[in-house]
């Protein structure tokens, strides 16, 4: 039986009996977490598609993939995406303002490039773009709050929540990377 002791943006690090393996996260049948358990090999020693044998770690602990984060991000964008398109469509079908719909279609056209990439070697930098995108709306939010306070603060109701997570992927994959750094020292 393999412990998984180190998850990288697109392979785990596993351990059995004193041998230490890496696969890539495509090769696992689920969600893997630092401590998980999971059949790697038959009784022949023929490797197998690794399945999980028991979950110990429950909760939100620092060494955790970071795959529900990105779909979170990604899905909150797709929303805001097409929000904006349709909301810049005014009765007449024209454009308000050709800068808004770029940034919709950013919004649009990353967070599906996030939920469809299954290499998550990529996402670290469709993130980044995002996590810019949110750190503009955020700004706006702020200086909408001196002149309305109530629309402002809906601002940042909104985009609050993407940019929070946007924050929390590079603190777990920072944690992710750091411990991994611990193992090979």
């Amino acid at each position: 039986m393999a412990k998984i002791i180190a998850i990288q943006e697109d392979y785990v690090l596993l351990e059995e009996r004193g041998d230490h393996y890496q696969i890539t996260i495509s090769f696992l049948d689920f969600v893997p977490r630092v401590g998980d358990n999971m059949l790697l090999k038959n009784e022949r020693g023929e490797i197998l598609k690794a399945t999980l044998v028991e979950n110990q770690n429950i909760g939100f602990g620092p060494k955790k993939s970071v795959i529900g984060i990105i779909k979170t991000i990604a899905i909150y964008s797709i929303v805001f995406g097409a929000l904006l398109t349709i909301g810049m469509l005014d009765g007449e079908n024209e454009l308000q303002n050709p800068m808004s719909f770029l940034l919709a279609i950013a919004l649009l056209g990353l967070g599906v490039a996030m939920l469809l990439l299954k290499e998550t070697k990529h996402i670290f930098g469709l993130t980044v773009t995002i996590f810019i995108l949110y750190c503009l709306f955020v700004v706006s939010g702020l200086v909408v709050m001196f002149v309305l306070p109530v629309m402002g603060f809906l601002i940042l109701l909104m985009v609050g929540v993407p940019f929070a997570f946007c924050i929390a992927y590079f603190v777990r994959r920072s944690k992710n990377q750091q411990a991994n750094h611990q193992i090979y020292k």
